[in-house]
């Protein structure tokens, strides 16, 4: 009897707790009882607690993160985007939110391309078929007319262009259109086989001129601006593109890789292929300055560097003609040739080795020529020029034709693993 009084007792006893308990959830979940009286145990939403101030620390963690990676990356492409990331107001929770504004971001990139167009444009020419008649039709110029684009390099009236932007026929006269449209004929032209371009002059005042960019801040997949004349409702075509590569040779069969010390092969090129109408035009960078002239050579999208004319220019003013130093050797370039033997590239991977080939009538270092006379000969690896290497970035010919006609240059070469110092003294280069 005992027994079962006191299993009586503990069901009355469970039945009552599960009966408080009943009760106990009804209050919970009814919250129009007593909302500001009764509220549930606090160890219940810890772990969303914990989830909600993680979220909160990661969320803002990411956006210090993501603001100074973003502009830090686009410090280095020189553009100013100091107003993309603003503070906002302080949130209900007091917190401050970084808000990334994304209309303003595409309004100021818009407004700088266009306003580095319409500064560069200035500058930019075209180059025409003089027209001429006794009909009014005769005299007027069409876009048809155009043969290519020019850069203007001084005030008064010096322009620079490619060769590939003259016709192949001579005798037939040219005249420049301004950006605002006036006819000027060309007066004298002036080429220069080692860079392949051309500079002509025409009799003008007060031209636009632009500065030039610096080599040095040029990479793979700069975004650069791609400009030309037209006599359209736009004064200037324009193509944002980027960089592919900062020093492009073509080669196709062996004796391409072969280089003169008198002659530029090395380009930039551009990733994307433009019309046959932005030849001769200019390149800029985002903040303005010539890249270099477009010049699709071998049906590529080719820049000739602007490094490769600006330097003769200024003896071009002094003297109104060129006059390019002269060192008189062919070298293989130690940066770009692969599986050439140990023995002869002496395992060095940057250089230029001067070498020949009679079958494809290849002279290492012609006779009589400044390299001859101070001891440069077959097999020599050149590898600096005035203590500046002959790398991947810069070639023997980049490096000699920065110098002029006169200058003395020291050599640093090596030789069956001998290195010496040799000085030569640059002449002017051979009427061919």
């Amino acid at each position: 009897m005992a027994k079962k009084k006191n299993k009586e007792e503990k069901n009355q006893i469970q039945n009552q707790e599960n009966n408080i308990d009943e009760i106990v959830d009804d209050i919970y979940e009814d919250e129009t009882e007593a909302p500001s009286l009764i509220q549930k145990p606090v160890y219940q939403h810890s772990s969303r607690l914990l989830y909600v101030v993680l979220v909160l620390v990661v969320g803002f963690l990411a956006g210090v993160l993501g603001e100074l990676t973003i502009n830090n990356y686009l410090y280095h492409q020189g553009y100013d985007f100091t107003r993309w990331w603003e503070p906002a107001a302080v949130n209900e929770e007091g917190q401050q939110v970084i808000v990334f504004k994304k209309e303003e971001v595409a309004n100021n990139s818009a407004d700088q391309v266009k306003t580095l167009i319409d500064n560069a444009s200035q500058a930019v020419v075209g180059i025409y078929l003089k027209r001429g008649g006794a009909q009014l039709v005769d005299v007027l110029y069409q876009p048809k007319d155009k043969i290519g684009n020019a850069l203007v390099l001084t005030t008064d009236g010096w322009l620079v262009s490619t060769l590939t932007s003259l016709p192949k026929e001579s005798g037939k006269e040219l005249v420049v259109i301004t950006a605002d449209l006036k006819v000027y004929p060309i007066e004298k032209i002036v080429n220069d086989g080692t860079s392949g371009v051309v500079f002509l002059k025409i009799y003008a005042d007060n031209l636009k001129v632009v500065k030039f960019a610096e080599n040095s801040r040029l990479y793979s997949g700069l975004p650069v601006v791609a400009l030309a004349e037209s006599l359209a409702s736009e004064s200037v075509q324009s193509q944002v593109t980027a960089i592919e590569k900062v020093r492009y040779r073509h080669i196709l069969g062996f004796a391409d890789y072969f280089q003169s010390s008198e002659k530029y092969e090395t380009f930039y090129t551009l990733k994307d292929k433009l019309p046959k109408d932005f030849v001769g035009g200019p390149v800029v960078d985002m903040e303005g300055g010539i890249i270099g002239l477009y010049a699709a050579e071998h049906d590529l999208p080719t820049i000739i560097p602007a490094s490769h004319f600006a330097n003769v220019f200024n003896n071009l003013l002094r003297s109104q003609e060129i006059e390019r130093p002269y060192f008189g050797v062919n070298y293989v370039d130690l940066a770009i040739v692969v599986g050439l033997p140990e023995q002869i590239s002496e395992k060095l991977t940057q250089g230029a080795l001067v070498f020949g080939d009679r079958e494809h009538n290849v002279i290492a270092v012609e006779a009589r020529s400044p390299a001859a006379k101070a001891g440069i000969k077959l097999g020599d690896i050149i590898l600096q020029v005035n203590n500046e290497p002959v790398d991947a970035r810069h070639s023997l010919t980049e490096l000699l034709q920065q110098y002029q006609v006169g200058d003395v240059v020291k050599l640093v070469v090596q030789n069956q693993g001998v290195v010496r110092e040799v000085e030569v003294g640059l002449v002017s280069a051979p009427t061919p």
